[in-house]
């Protein structure tokens, strides 16, 4: 699959995505690294809310991608609230080094769903920081059981629920995450028939 940046003006679908997860889980890496922004060791907390726009080209259809990168800290809770309403897909990040950010994954999901009040949104949970190899706590098997546990679900009956491993460090599977979701955007939209 090719991703490529384009105009804004050409876009044929909007999305808005949301990233989730505990804080210091990568988010913000992650987004800066599939912007081409690289990868800064010493980055600080997201407050809050940050805020990243870009339009790809997913198979001949351009679709623009809204990135709200959301402050994993109870105390953002509220603040957080009001930019899940209205996500069309949701990644939802882990840290494969910190088994809390895995168990934490039930909860950022059960956020979404309160919050954004729709199950029907494609989720892809990513499982970052595997450059880490030495300290690594989560299997390959636990999170890929997890997310079939998810996907059975009777709330997501058809919708898209998949699983990757990232380094925002390294750079691996980082542009692949983003062509997932936006992959499975563009064909819900597809089947709706919406666009911009």
């Amino acid at each position: 699959m090719c991703i490529i940046i384009v105009s804004v003006s050409t876009a044929r679908y909007m999305a808005k995505i949301v990233l989730l997860g505990d804080g210091a889980v990568g988010k913000t890496s992650l987004r800066r690294r599939y912007l081409g922004k690289g990868f800064n060791q010493s980055h600080l907390m997201t407050i809050g809310a940050d805020f990243a726009s870009t339009n790809i080209d997913v198979d001949g259809e351009i679709l623009n991608t809204q990135i709200w990168d959301l402050a994993g800290q109870r105390n953002f809770q509220m603040i957080r609230q009001r930019f899940l309403l209205g996500s069309h897909g949701a990644l939802i990040v882990f840290d494969v080094t910190n088994k809390g950010s895995f168990l934490s994954l039930k909860n950022w999901l059960n956020e979404l769903w309160t919050v954004n009040r729709r199950t029907d949104i494609p989720l892809l949970f990513i499982g970052n920081k595997v450059d880490l190899i030495d300290q690594r706590v989560v299997t390959p098997q636990e999170a890929e059981n997890f997310v079939k546990y998810v996907a059975s679900h009777p709330r997501l009956r058809g919708v898209p629920v998949s699983y990757i491993e990232t380094s925002a460090k390294d750079g691996t599977n980082v542009q692949e995450a983003f062509a997932i979701m936006g992959k499975e955007l563009v064909q819900k939209f597809k089947l709706q028939g919406n666009q911009k």
